[in-house]
């Protein structure tokens, strides 16, 4: 797996993400920190530990 190429299509689709939906400019620190919590909730309840 490539680790630099699939952080440079992550960056591009952030940077898509922005641009679509007026976003440039602000700091979303907070709301990106919300969503990798709700993220790793998610894996959490789906994740059967074995």
């Amino acid at each position: 797996m490539n680790l630099s190429k699939l952080f440079q299509i992550q960056s591009e689709l952030d940077k898509r993400i922005l641009k679509e939906h007026g976003l440039e400019g602000q700091d979303l620190l907070d709301k990106k920190i919300l969503a990798l919590q709700v993220e790793l909730g998610e894996l959490a309840n789906e994740w059967r530990g074995v």
